[in-house]
């Protein structure tokens, strides 16, 4: 599909095109032409907004953890900066919430499967939050991260855990989507759970690595 063609069909202006390009939620044309799934992408990204999900680079994460191919410079540029918006909206309180998630999970996990099929035994998700410097430091993990972290088999696994399986259990859900910080409530949209996951990942992976030197 050609550029005049998208931008006709959608009755969008230029520079709102450059800024869908800009977060990777527009591909790049091959050969002057756009993916077929341009435009699915473009409308995906207005109901976004109509949602109330405004940034550009919130919209691109939650294309990503929809399934759609973004660049992973893309991603972790988007990453980052939903970072620096979190700090004000009670992220070590999420972290201890997502990782209480996951530890039922994995607790669960180990209860229904049979032992040859249990993944190798990790630290708990918790267990990382009790050392109050991570806790603390959990943006500067990510000013560390590498597009290959994202790309990795294992990480992409986690994605489907995290926004795929685990949703389908209504208590869990119920803990994903909102936490509680004394007598008040915030919302834990799901950009927010990947940015926040994405840090606890890189460091309970490092540190495996490190036990294992």
């Amino acid at each position: 599909m050609s550029l005049s063609a998208v931008l006709r069909k959608l009755r969008i202006a230029w520079i709102q095109f450059r800024r869908f390009q800009k977060w990777g939620i527009v591909p790049e044309p091959s050969g002057g032409l756009y993916p077929p799934d341009t435009i699915e992408r473009i409308r995906t990204a207005y109901e976004l907004w109509e949602q109330g999900v405004r940034p550009l680079h919130r919209r691109a994460l939650r294309l990503y953890i929809l399934g759609r191919d973004l660049p992973a410079e893309k991603v972790l540029e988007a990453i980052r900066r939903t970072a620096e918006e979190m700090e004000r909206k009670q992220p070590r309180t999420k972290l201890k919430q997502l990782a209480k998630v996951l530890d039922q999970y994995e607790a669960f996990a180990r209860e229904q499967l049979p032992q040859h099929l249990l993944p190798e035994a990790r630290t708990r998700w918790s267990d990382l939050l009790s050392n109050r410097k991570l806790r603390e430091s959990w943006r500067q993990i990510l000013s560390r991260a590498r597009t290959e972290d994202l790309q990795s088999e294992e990480f992409r696994a986690c994605l489907y855990l995290l926004f795929g399986y685990l949703p389908r259990f209504p208590k869990w859900e119920e803990m994903l989507q909102r936490v509680t910080y004394g007598e008040k409530g915030f919302e834990f949209p799901e950009e927010e759970r990947l940015v926040l996951f994405f840090a606890m990942f890189l460091a309970r992976k490092r540190l495996t690595a490190r036990m294992h030197r």
